[in-house]
């Protein structure tokens, strides 16, 4: 809900202050996908748990590019996209490979 919120408010750009947008992206929706993994669409630490994390991130990414459309302050821009699925990327393998190291671990593995 929160990124829905703030996909369609005026944007606030401030020259020099703060992350690029690029960044925000990708961190909000690093622990969009994040939470997606862990939730239990992550199946278990799967590689298929790793694509619908990651894609349910993007997918949701992408239609709230699309919504901008229909905001007259608002635009659809594709990099946006790429950075959301390469921050629900990022902290999803994060996520994936820590269970891995964990499941080896206890087994007495490394």
């Amino acid at each position: 809900m929160i990124l829905i919120v703030l996909a369609v408010i005026p944007r606030i750009d401030a020259p020099g202050m703060g992350p690029s947008d690029w960044v925000l992206h990708a961190m909000a929706y690093g622990v969009l996908g994040g939470l997606l993994f862990a939730s239990g669409l992550g199946r278990g630490g799967t590689v298929q748990g790793v694509v619908m994390a990651v894609g349910g991130a993007t997918v949701f990414g992408l239609a709230t590019e699309f919504l901008q459309l229909l905001i007259p302050y608002r635009s659809f821009e594709i990099r946006d996209v790429v950075a959301d699925a390469v921050g629900a990327l990022v902290v999803v393998l994060v996520g994936f490979f820590s269970l891995k190291a964990a499941e080896s671990a206890r087994r007495g593995g490394i």
